[in-house]
């Protein structure tokens, strides 16, 4: 008798008609050949490849800065610590981020699951915990109500196919049974609840949206047996928890007891306030238990490929030349999408294949490939393009057909002014970087006056009155404006500095001029606070180290993904992401959602182009690997998309803040 096969990854048991593994999502049937490699077993050959193209990024990635050919995803030249990757700042209201000191909490997030539900009821999203290792999660049942199947992400970043097996509204619990979780990444036990008492601490934890796995620090017990009547509903008998802010997409997460490690109780209301509630476990463990025990007649499958509709997804991004690498990895991303989302898209009457375009960063090979899209009959939709101008040019040849376009990084703020219903973008628009460093200058740094320097550009003049509106706005002083001729007078610009007392600097334009000013400043002893957009983030600043190079601070659109991302990705795809993947992931999964509520209303259909730009502009409150994404109705804004506010440390950029 021959032995099962094993994931030629981790090394987990699968079996023979397997597609992917069922413990780290590796794929089984393409790459059995040459399977992905872990980090530390890659070849020395493979390493220095890596290290030629690292070489190659820091010569040749500076890029064009600001204004109109901008882009929100240019990365940090060199990596960000492992202790900022993923975490959320410490913020008044936001939850505390977890770090590696918290170890033992760590191996409880483990347990924990995300849950997407697209139903009747609209999109929602919610968190869950894996009680035993038959499949078993238990969540809020206001979380999967009125689905009877759900999408759960679990910590190692896979993506399982649910079926809601209870659910009672009166106590607010349910159960999902997924079948790939019976070898799961971990587990929590249900605690006693009854034995707990006010100032217990506890941890609640969860996926709150566009934060990732997060916990909240300190918490504890401050009531028993709390009454609370919520959405019509009415609790008699809550945990009532202080110093947690349980933001949206928390619910359903567990509560644990920090004495014990194991689950008292299932959260299920939270405020805006550092105080929340959650259903004791001595109330629902009965109908827990009562329902692990029953077996699923119909469990939730994909739909068979003969019942289904072939359908085109296009990415647009460059495949060559110096962006090439960051193009194919936001192409990457949607591809990774589609292979999540593959049993949902089945289920909903379609099967999705990517068509990658090469722009070659050019806005005239863009209209092209646009054109090419829109001639595919079964083309659903457009990923891309990396920066502003190519991705104009694209949404503008592509406006008359109402062929959906998603912007994953792109951030000019032409691109949302132009009326357009087709297009939608991830990111926020450039001009919140500078009402981002007006805020972080004011209630961080409470700099005082801040004195403005141009380099006098068409891009540096619009960054500068941007960021004088944005002042002006929140009322934060201004010290006044120097706009830099050519060549830089130095002495001139000191004299001007010192004279208006300034209490930091703002600086716009290109990052040449940006880099000169700044470098003058610190070997001149000048040691004021120096804020910037991407004009601050230069091949340059990570050999500036030293106590004299601290306090400069730079803006961006985009952060790196979380870790539970990256290691999906590489587990899938079997290569690491440059980070843009996780860009291109929600641009797709955008219109992939889109397409799969059109396809509960009409199955198999091919949808018309106008109406899924339509239901792609409709989302509310999508729970994005990058941000929560809400769209605004008339300009595809993404109003829930995040600011990041970094500072250079010993030439490395650490993430500060972000704002939304």
């Amino acid at each position: 008798m021959s032995s099962r096969p094993t994931c030629p990854y981790c090394g987990v048991s699968v079996s023979p008609d397997a597609r992917y593994c069922d413990h780290c999502g590796t794929p089984l049937t393409q790459h059995t050949a040459t399977p992905p490699r872990r980090r530390r077993e890659r070849p020395s050959g493979r390493i220095a490849a890596w290290v030629f193209l690292l070489v190659m990024l820091l010569v040749f990635g500076t890029g064009t800065m600001g204004g109109y050919r901008y882009r929100a995803g240019h990365w940090p030249l060199l990596p960000v610590p492992a202790s900022v990757i993923g975490a959320t700042p410490d913020m008044t209201g936001i939850s505390v981020p977890l770090t590696k000191a918290d170890s033992t909490v760590a191996g409880y997030l483990r347990a924990v699951v995300s849950i997407n539900v697209h139903g009747p009821l609209g999109n929602k999203a919610g968190s869950g915990f894996i009680i035993d290792n038959k499949g078993n999660v238990a969540t809020a049942a206001h979380v999967v109500q009125g689905a009877p199947c759900v999408t759960v992400l679990d910590s190692n970043g896979r993506t399982h196919q649910g079926t809601v097996v209870g659910s009672n509204v009166a106590s607010d619990v349910a159960l999902i049974r997924v079948p790939t979780l019976v070898t799961p990444p971990a587990m929590l036990g249900l605690g006693d609840s009854a034995s707990l008492k006010p100032n217990t601490d506890v941890y609640v934890l969860g996926n709150p949206k566009g934060l990732g796995n997060a916990i909240s620090l300190p918490a504890v017990i401050t009531q028993l047996h709390d009454q609370r009547s919520q959405d019509d509903a009415y609790f008699g008998n809550l945990i009532k928890i202080g110093g947690a802010v349980v933001r949206p997409g928390t619910s359903g997460g567990p509560l644990v007891d920090k004495a014990t490690g194991r689950a008292v109780g299932v959260v299920n209301i939270g405020t805006d306030a550092a105080v929340a509630w959650a259903m004791p476990v001595e109330e629902v463990a009965p109908l827990i238990t009562e329902w692990t025990r029953l077996q699923v007649a119909a469990p939730c499958a994909p739909v068979p490929a003969a019942r289904t509709t072939p359908v085109v997804l296009a990415t647009i991004t460059p495949l060559s030349d110096v962006d090439g690498i960051d193009g194919a990895d936001l192409a990457d991303g949607a591809l990774l999408a589609i292979r999540d989302m593959e049993e949902t898209l089945r289920a909903a009457g379609f099967e999705v294949t990517l068509k990658t375009m090469d722009d070659k960063g050019s806005p005239a090979v863009g209209r092209a490939m646009a054109d090419a899209a829109l001639a595919n009959p079964n083309m659903i939709g457009v990923v891309g393009s990396l920066d502003s101008q190519v991705t104009y040019a694209i949404a503008d040849e592509l406006k008359d057909s109402g062929l959906v376009v998603v912007s994953p990084t792109a951030g000019a703020d032409e691109l949302t002014t132009r009326g357009w219903q087709h297009f939608n973008r991830v990111v926020a628009s450039a001009q919140r970087q500078e009402q981002a460093a007006a805020r972080y200058a004011k209630n961080r740094l409470k700099t005082g006056p801040v004195f403005v320097i141009t380099d006098g550009s068409p891009a540096g003049a619009r960054q500068a009155a941007s960021f004088e509106r944005a002042a002006q706005t929140i009322e934060l002083p201004l010290a006044g404006q120097y706009r830099i001729a050519a060549p830089l007078n130095y002495p001139d610009l000191r004299e001007k500095l010192l004279a208006a007392k300034a209490g930091a600097v703002y600086l716009t334009g290109g990052s040449d001029t940006a880099f000169r000013v700044v470098q003058a400043f610190r070997e001149d002893g000048i040691t004021l606070p120096i804020l910037g957009g991407d004009a601050l983030l230069d091949v340059r600043f990570p050999n500036m180290t030293g106590p004299a190079y601290q306090g400069i601070y730079f803006t961006r659109l985009t952060a790196e993904p979380g870790q539970s991302f990256q290691k999906h990705f590489e587990s899938v795809l079997g290569r690491p992401t440059r980070g843009y993947a996780a860009y291109g992931y929600d641009a797709a999964a955008l219109i992939l959602t889109a397409l799969v509520r059109h396809g509960e209303s009409y199955p198999a259909q091919l949808p018309d182009r106008a109406e899924l730009a339509k239901r792609v502009r409709e989302t509310q409150g999508y729970p994005g690997r990058t941000s929560s994404v809400t769209f605004d109705v008339a300009t595809g804004e993404n109003r829930t998309s995040w600011v990041y506010v970094y500072e250079w440390k010993q030439g490395v950029p650490e993430l500060r803040e972000n704002l939304q």
